[in-house]
């Protein structure tokens, strides 16, 4: 399992993983991509890092704390401020100035790995990790792993080399932002490898002590949820009516109590096949055994229901980018989202008492679902950093095609950001174009080529060389 890490006791390893202790999404995540790695290259060496323990403790603490009060206290502040973030880019002040937090730390965590990949499953210190490598202090390649069904600019960076990402949605939605295709590639959320492998319902309902007969309700709380956790939940399946089982994860010790002081006042104590836990110490076994399950909208949690192949009920989610991850679960057909005690009543009632329904809901997430997630991050990250190229001999008769198919990143590139986008010359008459920029995406593959060709005959009319001899090797340079 990992373990948060200080500097001080950092071991130098191939690959580094930077993950950051808000809530327990992200940390599962990159546990799932050390297994995955393990499996695959057992010669990797990993390092699992915290970065909210590597770069600036005490602050984040403080941070983490502010966080949980809005979420809970503030919603619509929260998504004020995330929607106000979606119209920056990392050369704003405000992403500057968070990228910059523990920067000094940072980079010497990473002199500390000397790893030859940088991956990255929080946002935050994906920019941290960039802005090492824009000041050149580092030269790891940086892989970030979106962990949510989301197209959000807080996980772009320019000095990226590689993004992750959930889902084809979320890829084009990158292509779309101006990053290169080469440069992004949907794998899937990274959870457990024991998702890949689950036992069938009646195994796993033996190994928890459950019965075989009624319907089990898996119900996960979170940490930034209040008012609408398990709680709310237990008493809304409580009036359903119909004979059902429930696993209730209810958090730190204090929700335990609360939902076990709820049940005791409206049912006479904790009904049978009803457990209230602290924890899942096993999902894997837990969501097998499901035939519902009541969550917030987490993004590791709905890609374990999803490759499990388990209807959800979404309940309590937060706005931002939980909103994201509904509408991803609705439009696959696999979940209900619902956001008062009553709708959570009357769909819980009318999924319990209709098995074909949850059976094509279940389809539908087994169809969504990537149950090889993990292995497929891990595989992309070798084959592109731990893999020789295969270099294949270039016929003549392809260099053309070679160097105008090269084009098309650097032109989408320039054309995004609209930055100096080529110098033009002249040579026996043919026009040839030599770009410096690199970003971009495949889509604009002949613009360059016509934006060379246009602008070569406006500067020809505008000097007034028109008719008169070429000379050869003429430079210019222009903006677009």
């Amino acid at each position: 399992m990992a373990t948060a890490l200080k500097d001080e006791v950092l071991q130098p390893a191939d690959i580094l993983i930077i993950w950051a202790s808000y809530g327990q999404g992200h940390r599962r995540a990159a546990e799932a991509l050390e297994a995955a790695f393990h499996h695959l290259r057992p010669d990797l060496s990993v390092q699992l890092a915290d970065y909210n323990l590597i770069s600036n403790a005490k602050f984040h603490q403080v941070v983490t704390k502010a966080y949980l009060q809005t979420v809970q206290t503030m919603p619509a502040v929260y998504d004020y401020y995330y929607r106000l973030l979606a119209r920056m880019n990392d050369r704003s002040l405000v992403y500057q100035s968070i990228n910059h937090i523990g920067l000094k730390h940072m980079e010497r965590a990473i002199q500390a790995v000397a790893p030859r990949v940088v991956i990255s499953v929080f946002p935050t210190s994906s920019g941290t990790v960039g802005e090492l490598k824009r000041y050149g202090l580092i030269t790891a390649p940086l892989v970030t792993v979106i962990t949510d069904n989301v197209v959000h600019s807080q996980w772009l960076h320019s000095y990226t080399d590689l993004y992750l990402v959930g889902s084809e949605q979320v890829r084009w939605g990158l292509l779309a932002m101006g990053v290169a295709p080469e440069r992004v590639k949907a794998t899937g959320i990274p959870i457990d490898p024991r998702f890949s492998r689950l036992p069938d319902r009646r195994k796993a309902r033996a190994a928890l002590g459950l019965s075989q007969e009624a319907p089990v309700v898996l119900v996960l709380g979170g940490a930034a949820r209040k008012g609408s956790g398990v709680d709310a939940v237990a008493s809304a399946l409580l009036q359903v009516g119909q004979p059902l089982q429930a696993l209730l994860v209810a958090g730190d010790g204090t929700a335990v109590e609360e939902v076990g002081g709820l049940l005791q006042r409206e049912a006479g104590g904790l009904p049978a096949g009803w457990r209230i836990l602290p924890h899942l110490d096993d999902p894997c076994t837990a969501m097998a055994a499901a035939d519902l399950l009541v969550s917030k909208a987490g993004g590791l949690t709905v890609s374990e229901a999803l490759a499990s192949g388990l209807p959800m009920v979404l309940f309590g989610f937060l706005p931002g980018q939980e909103e994201a991850n509904v509408r991803y679960v609705e439009q696959a057909g696999a979940g209900i989202a619902v956001s008062d005690v009553w709708s959570l009543r009357a769909v819980l009632a009318r999924l319990l008492g209709s098995p074909g329904v949850r059976e094509e809901m279940a389809r539908r997430a087994r169809r969504a679902g990537r149950p090889d997630s993990a292995f497929q991050a891990a595989g992309a990250v070798i084959e592109a950093f731990f893999t020789e190229p295969r270099r294949l001999p270039v016929r003549v008769g392809e260099r053309r095609e070679a160097r105008e198919s090269a084009l098309a990143p650097a032109v989408a590139g320039a054309v995004q950001r609209r930055l100096p986008l080529v110098r033009f010359f002249r040579r026996s008459g043919d026009t040839q174009t030599e770009f410096r920029l690199l970003p971009g995406g495949r889509h604009l593959r002949w613009l360059g080529i016509l934006l060379a060709r246009q602008h070569a005959r406006r500067r020809w009319i505008r000097s007034g060389l028109r008719g008169r001899p070429r000379r050869q090797g003429c430079k210019e340079t222009e903006r677009p």
